[in-house]
């Protein structure tokens, strides 16, 4: 892996999908989602071990917080899935 690596595309328009469909969905069926997500990151092999650790605390956040303040860590998580 080299400095500038990129990740595969693919995780990242899940998010946005599962992001965009969170503004219609339950709270419920949103965190599906999410663990949907999850699952993709985990089986991934070109994330670093510390890479998956801040995507799971963004993650982490992301479902703790209001539907006000999901678009904030939303960008974050966008950056590093990309």
């Amino acid at each position: 892996m080299g400095f500038f690596h990129k990740h595969d595309t693919a995780i990242a328009e899940a998010f946005k999908k599962v992001m965009e469909a969170g503004r219609t969905e339950t709270e419920s069926r949103f965190f599906e989602r999410l663990n949907g997500i999850v699952k993709m990151v985990e089986t991934d092999k070109s994330y670093t071990t510390n890479e998956k650790l801040t995507i799971y605390g963004l993650i982490s956040q992301l479902s703790n917080c209001s539907a006000q303040e999901r678009p904030r860590f939303a960008k974050k998580l966008l950056r590093i899935l990309s």
